[in-house]
């Protein structure tokens, strides 16, 4: 049997479809600063880690700041 497996990265159509917005308003989130740092691949390769979207979204979405001090701090997971 076939084991289905997750992606460990996705890019923003798939991250946006993940919290359930559209992909213009997943671009002004992450301009704005209100999601997790994206993982720049190359320049025209941006990704972001599936794990850390689903952790943030667990823990109730907070901006980019909060989340990556919380990170810092041990408090969060990613």
């Amino acid at each position: 049997m076939a084991e289905t497996l997750s992606p460990l990265m996705i890019d923003a159509s798939e991250a946006a479809r993940l919290i359930g917005v559209s992909k213009a308003t997943w671009a002004r989130m992450d301009s704005a600063g209100k999601v997790p740092a994206p993982v720049r691949l190359s320049a025209g390769c941006i990704r972001w880690r599936f794990a850390e979207l689903s952790a943030w979204c667990a823990v109730g979405c907070p901006s980019r700041a909060e989340w990556e001090a919380a990170n810092e701090q041990g408090g969060l997971p990613q």
